[in-house]
């Protein structure tokens, strides 16, 4: 459970650099990306995971090494449930977008759109070939204890993050007060 943990934070971390770097190119001015205080992306983290959780079944013999469309598949339709299903939540308990993909041709609600979801499915397949085996490799030269100190440390900070996050965004502050 360890690996999937320092995984997710791996990934929700790069995805926190692209849209970062993505977004400060395409506004010309710096662009700290997330939903979170910190450096990180989850739903970037989640995505990686499903694909993290695959290779591992392909790695036992559960499943049968998958083509690069098929990566490509599946990159594509879990970027669009998750989008969706996210921003939609996100909308619902903050009263807020995160993103807005209305002016984007093929969108679904704004909350998703099939350019995008091209964009996820083409980087499915370099995350499954490239990354995640890399991950692995480089998880694999860490202790049994400092992986499992690790992620407690991770999941702590990140506990706090959303906390904070949250907190601020709900005025849950106000409420409490009160």
């Amino acid at each position: 459970m360890d690996r999937y943990v320092i995984a997710f934070f791996i990934f929700s971390f790069l995805g926190w650099v692209w849209e970062s770097i993505f977004c400060t190119i395409r506004q010309h001015k710096w662009a700290n990306r997330g939903f979170l205080y910190g450096p990180v992306c989850p739903i970037y983290g989640f995505g990686a995971l499903f694909g993290f959780i695959i290779y591992d079944f392909i790695k036992a013999g559960y499943l049968p090494q998958l083509e690069w469309w098929m990566i490509f598949c599946l990159g594509f339709l879990i970027s669009m449930i998750l989008e969706y299903s996210i921003s939609w939540s996100f909308e619902k308990l903050f009263h807020a977008r995160w993103w807005d993909y209305s002016t984007t041709p093929l969108n679904i609600d704004g909350r998703t759109s099939v350019p995008t979801s091209i964009g996820f499915g083409l980087a499915a397949i370099l995350i499954m070939k490239v990354l995640i085996p890399l991950v692995d490799r480089g998880i694999q030269f860490i202790s049994e204890p400092f992986l499992s100190i690790l992620a407690l440390v991770l999941i702590s900070l990140v506990s706090i993050d959303s906390t904070l996050t949250v907190s601020s965004l709900t005025d849950f502050q106000k409420y409490v007060s009160s």
